[in-house]
């Protein structure tokens, strides 16, 4: 069985009670100005990853498939400067400190060993980046998604999964009525700073 190729068709279906990706990446972004590099972490069929080339002076898109990576490739807008890498059981090549923004959709329930992964995430980060999440609380039902393909995750159990005392909640984002988006750092300053806003 293609796995990848059906990847590819939940996450067509999903993105259907999607924002625009750039209006996704806009909310995250909240008014802020971001630069320097920002890293798709399973970045499927480019949805987000071209998109960010308009925010970010550089652009990673990772990937577990080979075949993805080669799609891209191969597909990929003249204008784009993007480059692609293929992960190995959520890990990479890439050095430290390479990410001021991570960015995942519709990944965290696929991944087996959280913690390890948890692990890479803040290798990649710099002290000051930042790891946006989006993700969905609707069921398969709401997405017009079959059971199998097991998208739902709440907010709470997110947070749960995933902050520790390295990585840190800073904030939701709004993203409309089927989909929400996360935010963590390192910074324990940005972290305190969000806290005594929120």
């Amino acid at each position: 069985m293609d796995t990848n190729k059906n990847n590819n068709n939940s996450s067509k279906e999903a993105k259907a009670y999607l924002p625009p990706a750039e209006d996704v990446i806009l909310k995250f972004m909240n008014k802020r100005t971001y630069k320097g590099t920002f890293i798709d972490f399973g970045c499927n069929d480019g949805y987000f990853t071209f998109t960010s080339e308009k925010f970010f002076t550089n652009v990673i898109g990772v990937d577990l498939s080979i075949n993805t990576i080669n799609e891209l490739l191969r597909t990929r807008p003249e204008s784009s400067d993007a480059k692609f890498i293929r992960s190995h059981n959520y890990t990479t090549a890439l050095p430290d400190g390479s990410a001021d923004v991570i960015f995942m959709f519709h990944i965290l329930k696929k991944i087996p060993n959280v913690k390890q992964f948890v692990k890479e995430i803040k290798r990649l980060l710099k002290e000051d980046g930042e790891l946006w999440i989006l993700e969905t609380e609707k069921t398969e039902a709401d997405l017009g998604l079959k059971a199998s393909d097991d998208y739902f995750i709440p907010k709470e159990e997110l947070i749960t999964r995933l902050k520790d005392d390295e990585l840190h909640f800073i904030e939701y984002i709004d993203i409309n009525e089927s989909y929400y988006g996360v935010k963590f750092t390192k910074n324990e300053d940005l972290f305190m700073r969000f806290y005594r806003e929120a």
